[in-house]
């Protein structure tokens, strides 16, 4: 994702300052209505730019309303810049509510990465056109102003400290949707030369962010495994005292709260599969999406998988609920004795002027997925009466797998990890292990 334009910084602008500058940004995003704009969300971003042997490296954090952040993993980086010019490293990006769902966006460049910067300079990034138009006085700083122009016309203008490089104000034109217009302005507060300790307390704490960040990749989980759970713990524990009067305490006591609700929340999730799994499944006959009907003797001495989500197609965001691997593992169990049913969980199925748009809606989902495998109706009753993870703070999607004996033998809320060579492994793990003997 990241771009030349995107890059925090160079060795040639690194080279005119302090060996180590923190510097603070606040940033707001607002809805553009006409001549009106109501803002949606602020942000905040620390940048620390600190040279090293054979280059300089630059750290950021950015801090959000917790409740849409992105994963803890997703909220710091580092970008990389070697004596060779090459520049390796990750964006800082922020995640914002939209329709119903959630947008990543990638943020302005906090520094210019050019040390040829004059009036009337113009280069290109990707299918945008960066001119230099001129000078302005932005606070105490004199600043470059840098224009950016794509196929769509003026969408950015960067204010750039003509001496150091560094990122003073900036605002940008964001389209989300089917054209609804927004604006993204970031600007300066604060800037510090910092001492040896603070950069090496500073140092201290990244480094063993980016250890966890690499261990967990770009998995959208808040807290995926590593090790253990002990590992984790122990790990923003030390990461809380080492932290202190850092950058990173903020970020870090956040992790440790965060840590703790999902670890409430696991808690009840377990509880929820503790009281099905081992026991008989509830009998239950189910509407199909088409109007015929699933009913126990159907579903005799056969493993039945049951998938628990909204199945609408409005608002519709990766990864779709999953639907797409348990279609193809569908077709892959098509000879065997397995029955998988995908279950649309909406209470507005239960009132008659309401259910007509429900039904479109989940017939649009499986068309525009091309699902092969049968969909069925629930107003709500028969995913409570499995458990509903919704009432433990987890969300759907839910997976029940039914042993051929009629005992439930799995319970799994909210999406699979996923090997994108072996896509619903636990599942399919699941579903084998629950075969009949003849059938295996």
């Amino acid at each position: 994702m990241t771009s030349a334009i995107t890059l925090f910084c160079c060795l040639s602008v690194l080279a005119q300052e302090p060996a180590s500058v923190s510097r603070n940004y606040t940033g707001v995003l607002s809805d553009v209505d006409g001549e009106t704009q109501l803002q949606v969300l602020e942000f905040n971003v620390t940048c620390i730019a600190s040279d090293q042997s054979g280059g300089a490296h630059v750290d950021f954090v950015v801090v959000q309303d917790a409740a849409i952040a992105l994963p803890w993993h997703g909220r710091f980086g580092r970008q990389l810049h070697l004596e060779t010019g090459e520049v390796a490293g990750r964006a800082a990006e922020i995640q914002l509510a939209y329709d119903e769902s959630h947008v990543v966006r990638e943020l302005v460049p906090f520094v210019i990465p050019r040390g040829d910067l004059a009036d009337g300079v113009e280069w290109t990034d990707g299918a945008a056109v960066y001119s230099v138009t001129g000078i302005a006085t932005v606070g105490e700083h004199e600043c470059w102003v840098i224009e950016g122009n794509n196929r769509f016309g003026h969408f950015r203008t960067l204010h750039v400290d003509r001496e150091s490089g560094a990122l003073v104000a900036a605002r940008e034109i964001v389209f989300l949707g089917q054209g609804d217009e927004f604006s993204l302005e970031i600007r300066l507060t604060s800037e510090q030369e910092l001492d040896a300790d603070a950069v090496a307390g500073n140092l201290a704490v990244a480094e063993q962010l980016l250890s966890l960040q690499s261990a967990v990749g770009d998995s959208q989980s808040s807290f995926p495994e590593v090790d253990s759970v002990a590992d984790w713990e122990a790990s923003i524990l030390q990461l809380r005292d080492l932290a202190t009067d850092t950058t990173y305490a903020n970020l870090i006591a956040g992790m440790a709260r965060e840590h703790q609700q999902a670890g409430r929340l696991a808690e009840g999730v377990s509880a929820l599969a503790d009281a099905i799994v081992g026991q008989p499944a509830p009998e239950f006959a189910l509407e199909l999406l088409g109007g015929d009907q699933s009913t126990a003797e159907d579903r005799q001495e056969r493993v039945v998988v049951l998938h628990f989500w909204d199945y609408r197609n409005e608002n519709l965001a990766e990864p779709y609920g999953q639907v797409g691997y348990l279609d193809f593992l569908s077709n892959r169990f098509r000879d065997d004795p397995v029955t998988i049913l995908g279950v649309a969980v909406n209470s507005e199925l239960d009132a008659a002027e309401t259910r007509p748009a429900v039904l479109r809606s989940i017939r649009g989902l499986q068309q525009f997925m091309n699902l092969a495998y049968p969909i069925g109706l629930d107003t709500g009753d028969l995913l409570s009466s499995f458990g509903d993870p919704r009432s433990a703070g987890a969300e759907l999607p839910l997976w029940v797998v039914i042993g051929a004996d009629g005992q439930v033998v799995h319970y799994h809320a909210g999406n699979y990890e996923i090997d994108v060579n072996r896509g619903l492994e636990e599942l399919e793990t699941q579903i084998r292990g629950a075969l009949p003997a003849t059938a295996q």
